[in-house]
């Protein structure tokens, strides 16, 4: 079984060794999303597909200490987290 994660997803040490770089591509990427983000109460400005399938990405994110969110994207998840009742990690984030 780990033969073929590994083979699909590479090599996890090397991966935890450069999660910097991860993160700060992260953080590029979640500062080009802001301005996309139509609404707090839905990314395009109602509640929609586009936030079934973009909030629980984000939401997975929270669990990782270090990310920078942008004021949008903070404002965005957390609104969604409230309105879904469903509740984020950064309580837990490593």
């Amino acid at each position: 079984m780990l033969v073929k994660k590994t083979a699909i997803y590479g090599n996890f040490q090397q991966h935890l060794l450069n999660s910097q770089t991860y993160i700060e591509r992260l953080n590029a990427d979640l500062i080009a999303l802001s301005p996309l983000l139509i609404s707090d109460c839905g990314a395009s400005g109602t509640f929609g597909m586009e936030d079934i399938l973009l909030f629980p990405l984000l939401r997975n994110l929270t669990m990782v200490k270090s990310i920078e969110w942008p004021a949008p994207v903070l404002d965005y998840i957390n609104s969604i987290s409230r309105i879904t009742c469903i509740s984020l990690f950064d309580d837990r984030a490593i």
